[in-house]
């Protein structure tokens, strides 16, 4: 009687239990599910209304220099083709280069200009950013040469960080 109550306990727990195939296909159907659940695409015609009245920073009196606009292009271009993005549109808005000085002894360290950039999303999206130009101090009063020194992405302050009507 005992054997066959295991007997039968043993059949019953093997019955109940989904076949390898099952199983695996159970699985494969979970891990063909996206974890996250994709947004809806379409844009409402009020956002699209929205980004299209985004007005973009005045241009700076240093985009007239195109020495400094060629290094901005080159460095958004560099930074942008890693992250699959794009630079569609640049500027720059400082009027005139802003000097960072020790805190302590006021001795320059370097300056800094901003310009602003659209950027391309690879979803064909765009959006404000502000980018930053920097030239460091060598001493003698002298400043060596300009460089892209990144994309501000902590400005907090509008239009920047926005989504934006594509400007080619």
């Amino acid at each position: 009687m005992k054997k066959l109550f295991i007997f039968l306990t043993i059949i019953f727990i093997w019955a109940a239990q989904p076949s390898h195939a099952q199983f695996f296909k159970k699985i494969k159907d979970k891990l063909d599910k996206p974890l996250i659940k994709q947004k809806d695409k379409k844009i409402s015609e009020e956002e699209l209304e929205k980004r299209k009245n985004i007005k973009l920073p005045d241009v700076g009196t240093l985009d007239k220099d195109e020495a400094l606009k060629a290094i901005a292009v080159k460095g958004l271009d560099s930074y942008y083709s890693k992250h699959s993005m794009s630079n569609t549109h640049q500027y720059i808005t400082s009027n005139t280069w802003s000097t960072v000085k020790h805190k302590d002894t006021g001795v320059p360290l370097y300056q800094w200009a901003v310009g602003a950039v659209v950027q391309k999303n690879s979803d064909g999206q765009c959006m404000l950013y502000e980018f930053i130009l920097r030239r460091d101090y060598t001493g003698g009063g002298q400043y060596g040469d300009s460089y892209f020194n990144g994309i501000n992405r902590g400005t907090i302050k509008a239009p920047y960080g926005n989504y934006i009507a594509c400007v080619e």
